[in-house]
């Protein structure tokens, strides 16, 4: 099991117009904030000959708005997936 934190203070980034003429703008985004939630566990099959990892990922667990680069991040998501090794 694994859980990693990120916390972070608010910043300016620029943000373009696309328009003529070609300015910048100065934004002060919101810091980040947010965690995911890794768990994994291993199965040995045939006395360790063979093993079988299942593990699942949740990231940004408290669904936490924030930008990176100016650009809205996904909301909470997961996935699963297992792994088979010999």
């Amino acid at each position: 099991m694994n859980f990693d934190l990120l916390a972070t203070s608010s910043y300016l980034g620029n943000l373009f117009q696309s328009s003529f003429p070609f300015g910048s703008y100065v934004y002060r985004f919101k810091g980040n904030r947010g965690g995911d939630l890794t768990v994994g566990y291993k199965i040995p099959i045939e006395n360790g000959r063979f093993n079988l990892r299942i593990f699942g990922t949740i990231e940004n667990l408290f669904d936490y708005e924030y930008f990176e680069n100016g650009f809205r991040t996904a909301g909470r998501n997961a996935r699963i997936g297992a792994n088979f090794s010999f």
